[in-house]
């Protein structure tokens, strides 16, 4: 955060230094201030590592002299060398930009392009000769310089040696001269003024921009001007000069008024130019800004294009006013009319640029947008001249959009940098399987929408997928196969082709839809097809798809089959080696070893969903199966189309299929049919009894015939229903695919059909779960006729061996009598008993008492559970357990009705001690602004403790006294003492319960014993009971056992009183033994009588045995006192002796 503010400090400073826009224009600044700071915190620039370009020089040096290239290395080295004592802090940029200029610089460098580098010698300059003296001073045309001075009058010899002596200025050689004959003076170089009246003129012209606009007495008064210059005037303002009839923001001056014109008529005439002034002047302004995005660079250039025509048709009329070769009139209304047409498209570039300017932080294709549509409308609006030269820059804008998509779509590359692009790509390096999901992604704004220009929103799906099938197929190292799949060449994107004359009446939109889609065809279709046709010939995605059937959806049976038995068999058996991922994965590739490669195919458990028992797996299909996860592991190619969401919908097939398949395979077992139905069936015709064997039989076997039809449909409809036609419908999607996108889409589609149609969908979780639960009942049917029919087996075998001991002759009838007394034996009724009188219509809800404030209270108090934290720091008075100020604690708010302060109502809470959970009740004291506590604890600080205490007239309040203080701290020592006695008292009395409830444990464990064994023995007299019951059915006579029978139960009854009243003997010595130790110590009982007291002491002689009785004494209840240990001496540890209490 203080990078930021530094930041966002140094920002503004920069502003109003570059701006200078006043400090009372906050706005403006704050607007030039954000759009900086977001400008420089989201660029993505970072500085050059200058050790990084140091490594990679020398690893370049390096590279040269280990491929023989020594001359390069060396001179590399000696120009590295010769850099450094002029190094800057930019050498390392422009080295590594350098760097990254070199293209294979150990195959493409010569040592000889390094003599191109130096700089060629000069030649010599030809000698200096008279002739070219003469040449350059013209001495040609002053001849005289060569003539002799004549000093002798009367010699004419000499006169006639001057003539002779005379040579042309075109013989001369030498560097020697002749004197002049006579000096020339400075008033023969003067030349003569010329254009004083021209000058005059103008000035004369131009004397009316410094008329004065006051009259002689100081009045003020217009200054007249012509109309010739108006017009100059307005031509120059909306070519965006300088001008006196205006100012920088195109306001007319109000001081001149054209002459023989009234100043209405003048005021609206140069409002109208003054008008078409101020619609210029923002495209005139942004054609001078410096961008620096391609995308407003090229706008930038196409608006100055359009305003350099502009400014030539003002030229060509200026000059046609300006060089008159016939009589014209001049009309400002007709010059005005003249630049309309040439004005109307730069209007409507004004606008575009204009609202760019007002929104906040607008993106670089935000233009392109305001132009589309600002072209339709011309169209719609029959304006030709707008709608051509709006396109033409439309088109000629997009062109630098596309370089961008094009490089995309035809390389697989982005520009780094560029914030315009609507696909950014990932930091981190993400494995193959998931470059084309996660690799790349397309940018959207905070809003959602996507970050890309409105109309090119229908072709964003396919410049993205064509984009990264080219990434694919550089992985694949098939980039290079793209060429035989062009279909052509790329579509020109301009607005003569798009949009051409006999196609006016068609929508641009659908013009430039329709060619834009041809040129995203030209490239989109060239890497889908490349790609698709890879993925079907080289990298096997059809073989791919037949494993994972094989696999997942069981299409050869006989495999799955093989798998599922040996899963099975482990369960049957409850072997728990199945639940080992080598063992399962070993049984799984043996299984599929004929149709998938083995290598690829691995299993695994889910430790978490075979936490149950051996036996709970094996009785239910919910716990075991869904455990087995089956991995086969594709290609990185195929993984693209099949991705992991798409495997666990697999897994949830193949899980629903083993369950089908678990469910047949237990109800197909071999049927067993008991061996005694066959003899007893005539004995059982007559027998109307739902519960005979044989109707038992008929029972389990129509509901096993129904099971096993519900499970073989089941199945039949997955495989022939529901996988069959969807795996049809998958081939064909994904032959007909035209890209990947679609190709995964197609797949994702069977999977989602698949799981839906199978019942594995949220909405059919009811109706899966119902399927789910007739499964486990043909696991439970299964199961109960096992028991059923080993319990026969038993009962036969037991049967049989009884006949065998007795008579030949009575075999059917005691096979057919004991067996119909077995199966009544083991009829067992659990029902729930109603009252007679019961009526669920009687039972109602409680409500809540109504009638106001008077049943409110005669309700109680208002009672709620609310959170809080203790107000005070306070100690309980139970256990001595320390609770801080803050402490939070679950508690219940009451409202007493009735008690109140001055109006304001108490309230009072009840929390509980968090060591003893004892009840601590406080409330709050308005009168002191604090609070009180009434119950379980004693607050650490109390008001009076710090210092003060109330006392005065009218209780005011005093500083307590040392005399107060010293009082206070004997008695809080004195009742602290007081609680380390009974602390220690309640710790014996804690242990001495403690022993007597394990002494009473003992005795009950004993008497368990002797209980257990009672059973035992009357079990063991039930048995011989039977066996006299057959002796007697053989014999025909039964012999009675009741009599036996009581006197046993009698005697053991005996005997647990007799235990019983040995442990409440030893209790009651104990509790006398312990109130005659208390009476000789304090005279106090621990049950509260007074001194004077004595307890009554039992008779401790042991009393006879009588009968038991009933109004003996129940045993006495275990007791649940929490035990409270004694608190550690920490000052003792620490070597700290403890202060006496004062007495």
């Amino acid at each position: 955060m203080a990078h930021l503010a530094h930041l966002g400090a140094l920002t503004g400073d920069l502003v109003a230094a570059v701006t200078a826009i006043p400090e009372n224009q906050t706005a403006r600044r704050d607007e030039y201030r954000d759009a900086i700071l977001q400008s420089l915190r989201s660029h993505r620039f970072t500085r050059t590592n200058q050790f990084e370009v140091e490594k990679h020089l020398r690893g370049l040096e390096e590279h040269f002299h280990v491929l023989g290239r020594d001359a390069l290395g060396e001179a590399l080295r000696q120009r590295l060398n010769a850099i450094e004592p002029h190094r800057t802090q930019f050498t390392p940029e422009i080295l590594h930009f350098l760097l990254e200029l070199a293209d294979q610089p150990v195959k493409k460098s010569n040592i000889s392009d390094l003599d191109l580098l130096l700089q060629p010698e000069e030649d010599a300059p030809p000698p200096l000769t008279w002739r070219d003296v003469a040449r350059e001073d013209d001495w040609k045309q002053e001849r005289d310089i060569w003539r002799f001075n004549d000093y002798s009058p009367d010699s004419s010899d000499e006169e006639e040696a001057d003539v002779e002596s005379e040579a042309s200025l075109e013989s001369l050689t030498t560097a020697s001269s002749a004197e002049d004959r006579y000096q020339r003076t400075a008033q023969e170089f003067a030349t003569k003024p010329q254009g004083g009246a021209l000058l005059e003129q103008v000035e004369d012209a131009q004397s009316w921009r410094q008329a004065s606009a006051t009259d002689g007495e100081g009045r003020p008064k217009k200054i007249p001007i012509s109309t010739t210059q108006l017009l100059r005037e307005a031509l120059f303002m909306l070519a965006g000069l300088e001008t006196t009839l205006f100012d920088a923001q195109c306001n007319p001056a109000t001081r001149y008024q054209l002459r023989g014109v009234s100043w209405d008529s003048y005021k609206a005439l140069v409002t109208s130019f003054a008008e078409c002034g101020r619609k210029l002047s923002p495209l005139r302004a942004f054609s001078k800004t410096q961008e620096q995005s391609p995308l407003l660079q090229v706008f930038q250039g196409s608006v100055q294009t359009a305003l350099s025509a502009f400014d030539r048709e003002l030229a060509a009329i200026q000059s046609r006013l300006v060089a008159i070769k016939e009589d014209v009139v001049v009309s400002l209304i007709q010059v005005l009319e003249e630049l309309r047409p040439g004005l109307s498209p730069l209007y409507t570039l004004s606008d575009i640029v204009h609202r760019m300017q007002e929104e906040r932080n607008p993106h670089a294709f935000r233009y392109l947008e305001l132009m589309y549509d600002a072209v339709g409308v011309a169209q719609l609006q029959g304006q030709h001249a707008i709608y051509q030269l709006l396109g033409t820059i439309f088109f000629d804008c997009f062109r630098v959009y596309l370089r961008p998509i094009r490089l995309w779509m035809e390389e697989g590359k982005l520009v780094p940098g560029d914030r315009t692009f609507f696909v950014s790509e990932s930091p981190t390096k993400l494995p193959l399987a998931q470059i084309w999901q996660s690799q790349f992604n397309l940018l959207r704004t905070p809003e959602g929408s996507l970050h890309a220009p409105r109309f090119l929103k229908p072709a964003i799906h396919r410049i993205f997928t064509a984009g990264k099938s080219i990434v694919v197929l550089k992985h694949m190292k098939q980039h290079k196969s793209m060429p035989k799949y062009r279909v052509g060449t790329e579509p020109t994107m301009d607005f003569a082709t798009v949009c051409p004359d006999k196609l006016g009446f068609a929508p641009f939109g659908e013009l430039f839809s329709t060619a834009f889609h041809s040129w995203i065809q030209s490239k989109h279709h060239t890497a889908a097809a490349t790609l698709r046709e890879l993925l079907f010939t080289s990298y096997g995605l059809s073989q791919g798809l037949d494993t994972l059937q094989h696999i997942y959806l069981m299409s050869d049976g006989a495999q799955a089959g093989a798998f599922a038995a040996s899963v099975f068999r482990h369960l049957d058996t409850c072997s728990s080696s199945w639940t080992d991922r080598f063992t399962l994965t070993e049984l799984a590739q043996e299984a599929f070893s004929a149709s998938v490669d083995t290598y690829r195919l691995s299993a695994e458990i889910d430790t978490h969903a075979v936490a149950h028992s051996a036996l709970a797996l094996r009785n239910s299909v919910r716990h075991s199966l869904p455990a087995i996860r089956l991995t086969y592991r594709l290609t990185w190619p195929v993984q693209i189309i099949v991705p992991d969401d798409a495997i666990h919908g697999y897994q949830t097939l193949f899980t629903f299929l083993l369950q089908t398949r678990r469910a047949i395979a237990v109800l197909q077992q071999p049927l067993h049919t008991f061996r005694r139905l066959s003899r007893n069936n005539n004995n059982n015709n007559n027998n109307n009894n739902s519960t005979t064997p044989a109707n038992r039989m008929a029972s389990y076997h129509r509901l096993r015939t129904n099971l096993l039809w519900f499970c073989t449909t089941l199945l039949t409809y997955l495989t022939t229903l529901v996988l069959a036609p969807a795996l049809l419908a998958l081939e064909r999607d994904l032959r007909g695919a035209a890209d990947v996108d679609e190709m995964v889409a197609a797949h994702a589609a069977f999977v989602a059909r698949a799981l839906a149609e199978a019942v594995q969908g949220a909405r059919l979780a009811p109706v899966r779960e119902s399927v789910l639960d007739v499964f486990d009942l043909a696991l439970r049917v299964e199961d109960a006729q096992c028991a059923e029919r080993a319990r026969v087996d038993g009962e036969e075998r037991e049967v049989e061996r009884l006949v065998e001991m007795a008579s030949p002759l009575q075999g059917p009838f005691l096979m057919g009598g004991l067996t119909q007394a077995a199966t009544m034996s083991e009829r067992k009724v659990l029902t729930k008993y109603y009252p007679p009188d019961f009526d669920p219509s009687l039972l109602t809800r409680a409500r809540k008492p109504k009638g106001g404030a008077a049943a409110a209270a005669a309700a109680g108090p208002k009672v709620q559970t609310v959170r809080l934290m203790a107000p005070f720091s306070l100690r309980c008075v139970a256990c001595g357990e320390y609770m801080y100020r803050g402490r939070k604690f679950n508690a219940r708010k009451e409202t007493p009705q009735g008690e109140r302060y001055l109006g304001i109502q108490l309230f009072r809470f009840y929390i509980r001690c968090t060591r003893c959970s004892a009840e601590i009740v406080f409330r709050t004291d308005p009168k002191n602004q604090d609070y009180v506590v009434e119950k379980g604890a004693r607050r650490n600080t109390e008001p009076w403790r710090r210092g003060l205490v109330e006392g005065g007239a009218g209780g005011a309040v005093e500083e307590e006294t040392d005399e107060q203080r010293l009082d206070r701290l004997e008695q809080e020592m004195a009742e602290q003492a007081e609680g380390y006695v009974a602390e220690e008292r309640n710790a014996m009395a804690e242990l001495e319960a403690k022993t007597a409830d394990a002494k009473r444990e003992m005795a009950v464990a004993d008497a368990l014993d002797e209980i257990r064994v009672r059973n035992a023995r009357l079990e063991r007299a039930n048995r011989e009971e039977g066996g006299d019951l057959l002796q007697g059915v053989v014999d025909g006579v039964v012999r009675p056992e009741e009599e036996a029978r009581r006197r046993e139960e009698e005697e053991d009854a005996e005997a647990a009183r007799r235990a019983f009243a040995f442990v409440r003997r030893q209790e009651m010595l104990e509790e006398v033994v312990e109130d005659e130790e208390d009476g000789e110590a304090g005279g106090v009982v621990s049950n509260g009588v007074g001194s004077g007291s004595a307890a009554p002491t039992p008779d401790l002689r042991p009393s006879p045995v009588v009968a038991p009785s009933t109004d003996m004494p129940p045993p006495p209840l275990p007791t649940f006192k929490r035990q409270v240990k004694k608190k550690k001496d920490h000052a003792a540890l620490l070597g700290i002796k403890k202060k006496q209490p004062l007495v």
